[in-house]
């Protein structure tokens, strides 16, 4: 395992040099060898080892290189010829059969590694801000009646208050954790009712407020009149909104404002807009970063501060799963706007 890592840190070039040099090596071996010995099988190590370190497609060129060079090892020692002329072609099927199943097993391995490896990177990134929050009010606490600094001043109940936020924003990520197979399987169920929308957004902004103010960042709430309630799983939609509004704190820079704006959309649909005056996110990053896939933050802060992590893949998965569609825009004048609709409630429900 360690020769194949090893292998992996090289260029793409040099490694597919690497293994053609390989195929080579044991088709020679195949063409000097005697009629009871065949070197066939160790095909199989370079056809792993590219399909490990480069992926499915670079496996599956080399299971047919490797079949190619089985197959004229067999021509050039005559190995079955006497009975039947076929019999290279069909044991080269038989071959490129078994390479190519390994190719494929092998890269969905290496592929589902990569995946826990991403997801435990995530929840340690994920839960990192509050849990520092908790310890920090703690020790706090065990000082002084409230803690102060020259810029901020934090009475022992907003501390309580800090933790207690904190302590919910890592019981909604332990949640995430487990709806995330849920939501990308389709079998999340969802208690859709009206919510009042004003309700829905004030506790999302509570849940939130003490960070903010730490962070000196300040939350504006903005619903456009004539919007009363929304077609939507509450506690699903709580979870979006704390999400995104987490995500936007993490961004913002210190004495900047957070809006969130609900407003009404097309076909009677209800539009919930995260807005931020963060660095924003690049338009070639935005599709890759709702999968999970990058990680985007501003340059010199933590890696608290990237907007990544388990968060925003729940929350497009959440959204989806209630018919609506995440999106990432650039922001009014300047950072990043997270916005997805929700239905209106269905006339008589």
């Amino acid at each position: 395992m360690r020769l194949i890592e090893r292998i992996g840190r090289l260029s793409r070039t040099m490694q597919v040099a690497v293994y053609f040099a390989l195929i080579m090596l044991l088709s020679a071996l195949d063409c000097s060898a005697t009629y009871f010995v065949s070197f066939s099988v160790m095909y199989v190590v370079p056809v792993y080892m590219a399909s490990w370190n480069l992926g499915r497609a670079a496996g599956v060129l080399m299971s047919a290189a490797s079949a190619a060079a089985g197959l004229f090892a067999d021509y050039y020692s005559g190995s079955g010829l006497a009975l039947d002329p076929l019999i290279p072609v069909w044991n080269t099927l038989i071959r490129l059969g078994v390479f190519l199943v390994v190719a494929f097993v092998v890269s969905a391995l290496r592929r589902s590694q990569a995946k826990q490896r991403q997801l435990v990177d995530f929840i340690v990134h994920d839960l990192r801000a509050p849990l520092a929050s908790v310890r920090f009010g703690l020790g706090s606490l065990g000082k002084t009646e409230r803690y102060e600094t020259n810029e901020l001043v934090l009475p022992r109940g907003e501390l309580i208050g800090m933790m207690e936020a904190s302590s919910d924003r890592m019981a909604s990520l332990i949640d995430s954790i487990i709806d995330l197979t849920r939501l990308e399987t389709g079998r999340m169920p969802l208690e859709r009712q009206r919510v009042p929308v004003k309700e829905l957004a004030e506790g999302s902004l509570k849940l939130v407020s003490v960070w903010a103010r730490k962070e000196k960042i300040s939350l504006e709430l903005s619903v456009e009149p004539g919007l009363e309630t929304v077609f939507a799983d509450r506690t699903l939609t709580e979870r979006v909104l704390l999400n995104l509004l987490s995500n936007a704190i993490k961004c913002a820079p210190a004495d900047s404002s957070v809006i969130l704006h609900i407003a009404p959309a097309e076909s009677g649909r209800v539009l919930f807009r995260v807005s931020d005056e963060g660095p924003g996110v690049p338009p070639a990053l935005r599709s890759a970063l709702l999968d999970g896939t990058v990680q985007d933050g501003p340059p010199g802060r933590s890696a608290g501060t990237a907007r990544r992590g388990l968060g925003l893949t729940f929350s497009r998965l959440a959204v989806e799963a209630q018919g609506g569609r995440l999106q990432i825009e650039d922001g009014p004048e300047k950072g990043a706007t997270f916005s997805f609709t929700l239905p209106a409630p269905p006339n008589g429900s």
